[in-house]
């Protein structure tokens, strides 16, 4: 009879061993989130020797727990972790949201740390209960890992959208980024899908900066109709929707919006004649010149002439038959590009005909 107890003692104590040789782990088994700031982790609960396979761990919800071991608040989501038939392992991933509104609860008790907890319970494996845990601590903006919290864009005009004509230059997006911690930020700007320019910018604690689309050239607005613009943030990773704002390119062609030209010589109140060379500064865009004689600073001109050349010579025949000695002209210069649009000009000067 001692030997059936013997036995039987035997059986429980080596059951006994099988059950309590369940583990469970967690990953990541801590993590840190920022005051303030809603934040999101993935984590993998695995289950590992199990002396009975093909069966099922469940956890019916989880729960955050505060330092002083009081119910903070409940995750009714469920888990399941399945066991495979001959392994004696499983596992299972859960995203977890933590509301900022639920770290300013725990901050109010004057802790910085926090738990999370979740209980597998089995009827089909070894009947053993595992509690797996995460602790949570949370840190200063300053201190946190580098990351996006919030991020709007916006036209010159502060709104999402806006509407311009066909080949409007100097066309800019604006994109406010607010984030933590310190790093390297790296994105991009796209139009309907295409990529404009990148952006790289290394970020210090500061809560936010504005980036601005690249000014030269600025945004397409050759194509009439709407189109969409992003900007792509690719480092640090970021689960935060990318916004977009759109503008509107009508079929009205725009005018260019002209840059101020410099006239060189005669300088005002200069003398001018036949050998003179009136001469001025080239600016950018402007492949053809158009200058033009006045006898009244309100008039029309009373002789006009193109050139390729940032300076023109008066031809004598015009000298002598446009022209009367010893009275004041004003002479003026319009730049223009390839597709004859304006886009620089002068304004007038005074000279004396000798």
């Amino acid at each position: 009879m001692k030997k059936i107890y013997s036995l039987v003692i035997a059986i429980m104590i080596f059951c006994a061993g099988y059950a309590e040789a369940v583990v469970g782990t967690v990953s990541p088994p801590s993590i840190s989130v920022t005051q303030g700031i809603s934040a999101t982790s993935t984590l993998v609960y695995r289950l590992s020797d199990i002396a009975v396979a093909d069966c099922q761990y469940r956890s019916s919800k989880g729960s955050f727990i505060s330092g002083r071991s009081s119910l903070l608040e409940e995750n009714p989501a469920a888990l399941t972790v399945i066991v495979p038939p001959a392994i004696n392992s499983g596992s299972a991933t859960e995203t977890l949201r933590i509301p900022a509104g639920l770290i300013e609860k725990v901050l109010r008790q004057n802790v910085r740390t926090f738990t999370y907890t979740r209980v597998f319970e089995t009827d089909t494996c070894d009947d053993v209960s595992v509690t797996m845990n995460v602790t949570i601590s949370i840190t200063g903006e300053a201190a946190a890992e580098f990351g996006i919290t919030r991020m709007e864009l916006y036209f010159e005009n502060r709104r999402p959208e806006i509407t311009l004509e066909r080949n409007m230059p100097d066309l800019k997006a604006f994109a406010d980024i607010r984030f933590v911690g310190s790093g390297l930020l790296e994105g991009y700007w796209e139009v309907d899908g295409r990529l404009i320019s990148r952006e790289f910018r290394h970020l210090t604690y500061g809560r936010s900066v504005t980036l601005q689309s690249q000014q030269i050239p600025g945004l397409p607005t050759f194509d009439e109709g709407s189109h969409i613009v992003r900007f792509v943030v690719t480092k640090p990773a970021s689960d935060i929707a990318t916004p977009f704002i759109v503008y509107f390119v009508t079929p009205k062609e725009a005018r260019i919006r002209q840059i101020p030209l410099l006239l060189l010589d005669p300088i005002e109140g200069g003398n001018a004649g036949a050998a003179t060379k009136f001469s001025w500064d080239k600016p950018a865009g402007a492949d053809i010149f158009l200058i033009s004689f006045y006898e009244d600073p309100d008039g029309t001109p009373v002789f006009s002439a193109y050139t390729r050349e940032p300076f023109y010579v008066l031809p004598k025949p015009v000298v002598s038959m446009v022209f009367t000695a010893e009275r004041q002209y004003l002479w003026k210069v319009v730049g223009f590009d390839t597709e004859s649009q304006e886009t620089s000009e002068s304004g007038k000067r005074t000279f004396i005909i000798k």
